[in-house]
């Protein structure tokens, strides 16, 4: 135990104080640039299952799986070992450019 005549330690309080406020700054600079981030749009990904890609592109399954393999249908999601899904943009991408080339041989 200290005696009463021992001196304690003495703190440099305009250091901590300095160190305080850089910290400080640091943490505002993160939480603004996080912020900035939050703000940047961003499109949400719509999961659809194998019967709305069947309704979306009146393919059968066993042609969706087909073409997934020949890559040229956009790849499912896996989401666990028994389910996968779509994302909605991708397949109405693909559609979109089914009907493009379809119009530009017609022409």
């Amino acid at each position: 135990m200290a005696s009463p005549t021992q001196s304690k330690p003495r703190i440099d309080v305009k250091a901590a104080l300095e160190e305080t406020q850089c910290e400080a700054l640091h943490h505002q600079s993160a939480v603004e640039e996080i912020r900035k981030c939050a703000k940047a749009p961003v499109e949400p990904y719509i999961f659809i299952k194998l019967p709305k890609v069947k309704a979306l592109t009146t393919l059968s399954a066993s042609e969706i799986y087909r073409r997934i393999a020949a890559g040229t249908f956009p790849k499912q999601v896996a989401l666990g070992p028994k389910s996968v899904v779509w994302i909605e943009s991708e397949v109405l991408a693909w559609r979109e450019v089914c009907v493009s080339e379809s119009r530009e041989e017609v022409v």
